[in-house]
């Protein structure tokens, strides 16, 4: 067995945060395939005066908050991560962290909300960044395959 197999069992009861309360609405809305159907399952469970609305209304705020385009390399790395051994979802994770930094990739790397999150939390303490694209429907496929693209010679190996 695995060492995380050995470790893994059900939290104790005293231990039930939100989520182990929400734990029914998270399968509901996060088992979408696409950004734009985890958001309108969230919306629905927001709007079905569960127990869970509240849950759903706070997450909601959260991503409305972050680059959408963050969103979607997030999601589509999950989503691949969940199906590869270890070593590959550490080569994947450092693609994305350098194509996520423009001149860190070859200078390759298409303008990043990285520098604009930095920005807007840190240098001018505003809180309001301009993500460029505006929203999780404006992101295109192309832009987020970019990050998930073989580095070449800057390919993470281990030995």
């Amino acid at each position: 067995a695995s060492a995380i197999e050995c470790f893994a069992g059900a939290p104790p009861a005293d231990m039930a945060g939100p989520l182990l309360e929400n734990e029914g609405a998270i399968g509901r809305c996060f088992h979408h395939a696409s950004l734009q159907e985890i958001v309108r399952a969230l919306q629905e469970e927001q709007g079905s005066g569960s127990k869970s609305a509240t849950w759903a209304k706070e997450t909601l705020q959260v991503l409305q908050q972050k680059s959408p385009t963050s969103l979607h390399i997030t999601l589509r790395a999950l989503r691949l991560g969940a199906q590869m051994a270890l070593d590959d979802v550490l080569k994947m994770d450092y693609r994305v962290m350098l194509s996520c930094i423009p001149g860190a990739h070859n200078n390759r790397a298409p303008i990043s909300d990285f520098y604009e999150g930095v920005r807007a939390l840190l240098i001018d303490k505003t809180g309001k960044p301009a993500w460029n694209p505006a929203s999780i429907e404006e992101v295109s496929s192309e832009s987020i395959d970019f990050h998930f693209n073989p580095l070449g010679e800057q390919e993470l190996i281990f030995s």
